[in-house]
């Protein structure tokens, strides 16, 4: 059994105010901070440490992401953050003029222009899958996907109302048209297992500060079937086979998804990951999610009762991102604010993302002031 108000004690921040907005940022647990610290304390003697600071994420949060994704270390790749991300492989796709891409009419901004970036200069058409209250239906899906889609790109969780799109029917139809499965993970991993070993997408692309709990960075997984598809478009040193030969020569890509990283990686933020990866691994994501399911539960329940307040994400969805929309939501966010509540606003209503540090205490204040405002 894992005690959770143990694990809630390793987060300071609570102590100050009640935090459900990990959709937002998650927080850093006092393992992650003493992490940065004692970076910070030997960074300042300036590359020292380099090689062993490099090795740090070149096997341990490596193998970490690998472990929690259920894929190869080798699928994996690190990049600066999830647009980054999304543009290294936008511009890596070898497109051809009157293919389309399939993607919805929920997406974040990041995974939405680049795609419209390389859309004008390809010639290719984007579809938008569009949702009906929040839902997008497969059929919608098979509607917009043809012979000519060279891609389905989809956020697994989308960002403001916390629908989770089914990564494995999407799978399926991708296969079905030959297209590739690309992914925006950012709003699910870290707080809802994934097993790639069942779901074979092609691509993921992830940021680390929000369920992962770190301060930034992110990863791309690559499936090793697709990885000589795409064209590097954008060549760094480290994302040569032979990283630390500094002769004058031809860049070989990597033989992995390393090949898209580029130079000396934020060290920071990726030692940071790591600790808190090792934390989220030691927890185990089965129990996270299953903690974060019940909190959704008793908040969702609660609500219920209160005819003023429109529950907006999907009863079956599985993330841990819940809407809400609510008569005067500026009034209700000032006033949730001012007894030091954190939630977002969000689609004109208020995002609540509550994680495994939160507890029933903080749902029932977060009700409490929500029944007052309502």
């Amino acid at each position: 059994m894992v005690d959770w108000e143990e694990i809630r004690e390793l987060f300071p921040a609570l102590n100050e105010f009640i935090y459900l907005n990990t959709a937002s940022n998650g927080l850093l647990s006092k393992k992650a901070i003493d992490t940065g610290v004692k970076f910070l304390s030997v960074r300042k003697y300036g590359s020292m440490r380099w090689i062993e600071w490099y090795k740090t994420i070149d096997e341990e949060l490596r193998n970490r992401i690998a472990r929690l994704l259920n894929c190869d270390p080798s699928e994996v790749g690190f990049v600066p953050n999830t647009s980054t991300g999304i543009n290294m492989i936008a511009h890596s796709i070898r497109w051809e003029k009157g293919m389309n891409i399939v993607t919805t009419d929920m997406e974040f901004p990041t995974n939405l222009y680049p795609w419209q970036v390389v859309a004008r200069r390809y010639g290719l058409e984007i579809r938008y899958a569009q949702n009906i209250n929040g839902i997008i239906s497969m059929e919608e899906f098979e509607t917009k996907v043809d012979d000519n889609t060279q891609a389905i790109i989809v956020s697994w969780v989308e960002f403001a109302n916390g629908f989770t799109n089914d990564l494995k029917a999407l799978s399926r139809l991708a296969r079905k048209y030959g297209a590739y499965m690309i992914v925006d993970g950012i709003q699910g991993v870290g707080s809802i297992p994934l097993n790639l070993g069942e779901v074979e997408i092609d691509i993921l692309i992830c940021g680390m500060q929000k369920w992962l709990l770190g301060t930034g960075g992110g990863f791309i997984y690559i499936n090793s079937k697709i990885l000589d598809d795409l064209e590097v478009s954008f060549a760094g040193w480290l994302g040569d086979e032979r990283p630390f030969d500094f002769s004058f020569r031809t860049f070989k890509p990597a033989k992995a998804a390393k090949r898209f990283e580029l130079g000396t990686p934020s060290f920071f933020d990726l030692h940071i990951a790591n600790t808190s990866l090792e934390l989220i691994l030691e927890i185990g994501i089965d129990n996270i999610h299953t903690r974060n399911r019940r909190l959704i539960k008793e908040l969702r329940e609660k609500l219920l009762e209160f005819k003023s307040i429109r529950i907006c994400t999907p009863m079956d969805s599985p993330s841990s991102i819940f809407l809400i929309k609510i008569a005067n939501h500026k009034r209700a966010l000032e006033e949730l604010r001012k007894q030091r509540i954190i939630v977002s606003h969000r689609a004109g209503g208020l995002r609540i993302s509550p994680h495994f540090y939160n507890n029933y205490d903080d749902i029932d204040a977060l009700v409490t002031i929500l029944e007052g405002s309502s």
